[in-house]
């Protein structure tokens, strides 16, 4: 009888230390949780209320890759501008001849021909050059617009993920705090006789579960940072979350930055087929020059000017084959112009269907989220008085935090969605 009463007393011991020991351990893996959590805000970008997403635009197109093709473009509008207004197609060429008997029959024969030759214009090639050089500038212009609607994209996609991350963070830390607050509760009951110490053990668990959800939503944020530096090069964040409102819109509009700049590569594509018709049926060519000659040795020399043309006839199936390739280039230019046009009509109905099923989502989401918060403060309360176990508080806490995160989420994608229709319109934030 004595051996079963040690070895109750032997076992109650060794339970109280295991309790012990495993509650020690869970404080030490609390402690490095909050270090590292500590390190991971200071981490953190600082936030600006100062800096817009004006500024934001301007700083990623500064440091966007494509701002680089400028140069290259502007060149070539230069270029072709400058060529249509010259008044060769060409540039002039000098010619010498010399004849000269004194091999042969040697009886003092000699003639000397110099000269220039210019490459003409054909009828209408100056005029389509002209136009050319035009259209390059016009490409400028649309790419220009082009651009910053693309780099406008990329910023309103970072700037909603940064959003997003931030709220997210946010509910880890409300979690974090409810956990906190439940396991203090569970430590005051206990030490009143109320709540048992696996109960505690319970709650420091979930605690723990939460901090490391809460180490994990920061270590997202600072992810969502850095692409967000990667994209614009500065170092400080908005204070304020991005949202935009949705352009109430009914179409895609003529003068959108993607359309205008696919509609000028169409438009050079059709130049470069008048181009292409003048160049490779040859030009005419015009030379002028001197002539000094004689007939033998014992006559004098006879100068005179020389003006000679060269006119290309006929038809050369160089010339279809050249065309028609370049009628080719035109013809995918036009089908990518039409197939984007199509592609932005379809994506703009999408999102408008999506847009209209999430706002009553939101009503339904926010209702569940108010009803789900009060039945965690209910099972909260109903634990104090000892009426509820803590597995069904901590269960209620969960589905609280997860009905909030689902709002937010649902939130967040609402305004993903405006920024993504103003996007397709080519509205500018």
């Amino acid at each position: 009888m004595q051996s079963a009463k040690f070895k109750r007393i032997l076992g109650a011991g060794l339970q109280q230390v295991l309790l012990i020991t495993v509650a020690v351990s869970q404080i030490g893996v609390s402690l490095a949780n909050a270090q590292g959590n500590s390190a991971a805000r200071e981490q953190l970008l600082a936030a600006s209320e100062a800096l817009t997403v004006d500024a934001i635009l301007e700083a990623a197109l500064v440091n966007a890759p494509a701002a680089r093709s400028e140069v290259s473009l502007r060149a070539m509008s230069e270029a072709f501008d400058a060529l249509g207004n010259s008044w060769v197609a060409s540039r002039p060429s000098l010619q010498i001849s010399v004849y000269d008997d004194s091999p042969l029959d040697n009886i003092g024969l000699q003639e000397f021909e110099t000269g220039v030759s210019f490459n003409l214009w054909r009828p209408g090639e100056r005029s389509d050059t002209a136009a050319l050089g035009d259209q390059h500038q016009t490409r400028l212009e649309a790419w220009r617009e082009h651009l910053q609607l693309l780099v406008a994209g990329q910023v309103r996609a970072v700037l909603g993920e940064l959003a997003a991350a931030e709220r997210r963070l946010e509910i880890a830390q409300q979690a974090s705090a409810d956990a906190e607050r439940l396991l203090a509760t569970t430590v005051d009951m206990e030490a009143v006789g109320a709540a048992a110490q696996s109960d505690v053990l319970q709650a420091r668990t979930q605690s723990l579960q939460q901090q490391r959800t809460e180490l994990q939503a920061l270590a997202d944020l600072a992810s969502i940072e850095q692409a967000y530096t990667v994209l614009t090069g500065l170092n400080m964040k908005p204070a304020i979350p991005y949202s935009e409102v949705m352009v109430s819109d009914l179409s895609v509009p003529q003068n959108h930055p993607t359309l205008r700049y696919l509609q000028s590569q169409v438009a050079i594509a059709a130049a470069n087929v008048e181009l292409t018709r003048h160049q490779t049926s040859g030009r005419p060519s015009m030379t002028v020059g001197v002539r000094r000659e004689r007939g033998d040795r014992f006559q004098p020399y006879n100068d005179s000017l020389a003006l000679s043309f060269s006119v290309p006839f006929g038809k050369s199936p160089a010339t279809v084959a050249s065309v028609s390739l370049a009628r080719g280039v035109q013809t995918d230019a036009e089908v990518e112009m039409i197939e984007t046009r199509r592609q932005l009509e379809q994506r703009r109905g999408q999102v408008g269907r999506e847009l209209e099923l999430i706002g009553e989502s939101l009503v339904l989401g926010r209702e569940q989220v108010d009803i789900s918060e009060q039945r965690y403060e209910m099972a909260l309360t109903a634990f104090e008085l000892g009426e509820m176990d803590l597995t069904r508080v901590i269960f209620a806490q969960q589905q609280a935090r997860q009905a909030e995160l689902d709002y937010e989420s649902l939130r967040l994608r609402e305004q993903r969605l405006n920024s993504e229709y103003n996007q397709i319109i080519g509205v500018l934030p």
